[in-house]
């Protein structure tokens, strides 16, 4: 069995790591973080067989769909080893506290705990190296970007990732044939499709707009999509140090260009500065976007029986700028340094990235983690997930979220900026200059 090492942490910087926010569903994993200088680490011995005697490992969860995956999973592992997985549930709201909680008073309670990237972060010092898990082959199909979530702030992995979480950009299949348009590609063909779709209302049809933007200052999300936006530019959020980058010309330059679309070439609601993810998805159900960028939450939304765009709508990879780039949020399964049953917490990880594994993620929640694993023109994957395509296009330009300790301020404060450009309250140059000062302030 690998030699506990006990981690010691003040009260005080353990209700700062264990401190909740309100990020929303889909930036669940945007907790506070903190950094640390990257430090070398040895790769650990190969993986012993699990401890005798073990016959259930403890698992912290929340409450979702991921419940019904490591079900799937567990009942995998507990034919091929004997060991069953009892699962924990908890609420999203309480996964934090509870694991911070437990991994603090060294309790030994979790044996496996199923967690976001900031909260991997958060929990670096107390969670199991697990480096030797990751063979030549998952580091050459993994996408970068996961590799990246996956590793504490010490740039040690402590966890294996499972999923990719990312926008893609959602268009109406019967406008673009009917005027004779494909997906755009880069920024000028997205701004010329975007006009060529802006629908003006006639009769009892509203108003239908070429792209749906969110700006809301009152949302972190808004900030998830304009980073994205910040990449595609040449730009960025940090640099190698983690220094915050946010002022960057590039940046300012994407901001202006989203304002832009709003203000001076009126292909997007000028309600956008209110709009929130929420408001994207009702407008294109209802039909009143010809294009969004959303979450793939939105095809089940867009295919329900309600939806009025049902069947005529399709999904493409997000338009690049200057480079292909997507934001991205990321689930590990980690294993806590105080369980009794390490080795057999080691065994079960890699049941999380087989191409089986894979497939009950992707049957259960329509999510995915190795590309290489599927061929979107697969009849059996287009059962499953006919939009898939995108996001699997998508992958390999993934870009990791930084590891700091107040990323949801972080965000809403980009957000708040964002919102200063778009109401013309600030210029986007004074937006993202005060978004700067903000964050070297936080982090």
């Amino acid at each position: 069995m690998n030699k506990k090492r006990k981690s010691h942490i003040s009260r005080r910087d353990f209700l700062r790591l264990a401190g909740l926010t309100s990020a929303g569903a889909i930036l669940s994993a945007c907790q506070p973080t903190a950094t640390e200088s990257a430090v070398p680490t040895e790769v650990s011995p190969a993986t012993p067989m699990p401890e005798p005697g073990t016959k259930e490992l403890n698992m912290l969860i929340h409450s979702s769909q991921q419940v019904e995956i490591f079900q799937t999973l567990g009942d995998r592992f507990e034919a091929d080893t004997g060991i069953s997985l009892n699962m924990i549930e908890v609420p999203f709201a309480d996964l934090k506290t509870r694991l911070m909680s437990e991994l603090l008073a060294e309790t030994g309670t979790y044996d496996l705990a199923v967690i976001p990237a900031a909260m991997l972060f958060a929990a670096t010092p107390f969670l199991e190296d697990t480096t030797s898990l990751y063979t030549d082959e998952l580091l050459n199909i993994i996408p970068e970007g996961a590799l990246e979530m996956a590793k504490g702030t010490d740039n040690v992995f402590r966890g294996m990732p499972f999923d990719l979480i990312g926008p893609a950009n959602f268009y109406r299949t019967d406008i673009y044939e009917e005027k004779g348009l494909e997906p755009p590609r880069d920024w000028d063909e997205w701004l010329n499709v975007c006009k060529q779709t802006t629908i003006e209302a006639d009769g009892d049809q509203p108003k239908v707009w070429g792209t749906l933007i969110e700006a809301s200052a009152k949302a972190v999300q808004p900030a998830f999509k304009l980073i994205s936006w910040f990449y595609q530019n040449g730009g960025a959020l940090y640099d190698a140090a983690q220094k915050p980058t946010i002022n960057l010309d590039a940046n300012v330059e994407a901001l202006q260009f989203i304002s832009d679309m709003v203000n001076v070439h009126e292909v997007a609601p000028r309600e956008a500065p209110e709009m929130t993810y929420e408001e994207v998805h009702n407008m294109f159900i209802q039909g009143r976007g010809s294009s969004a960028i959303n979450w793939s939450y939105m095809t089940g939304m867009a295919d329900g029986e309600d939806s009025k765009v049902k069947g005529n709508f399709d999904v493409a990879p997000w338009p690049g700028n200057v480079k292909e780039a997507v934001l991205i949020d990321s689930w590990s399964v980690v294993i806590p340094k105080d369980s009794k049953k390490i080795e057999a917490g080691m065994e079960f990880l890699p049941y999380v990235t087989t191409e089986e594994g894979q497939w009950d993620i992707l049957r259960i929640e329509s999510a995915f983690l190795i590309p290489s694993y599927f061929d979107p023109n697969d009849p059996k994957v287009l059962e499953v997930s006919p939009y898939l395509g995108a996001w699997i296009e998508q992958a390999p330009y993934s870009v990791a979220q930084p590891k700091w300790e107040q990323l949801d301020s972080i965000n809403q404060s980009i957000s708040v900026g964002m919102n200063a450009a778009l109401t013309g309250a600030m210029t986007a140059k004074e937006a993202l200059d005060q978004v700067q000062e903000e964050v070297e302030a936080l982090v």
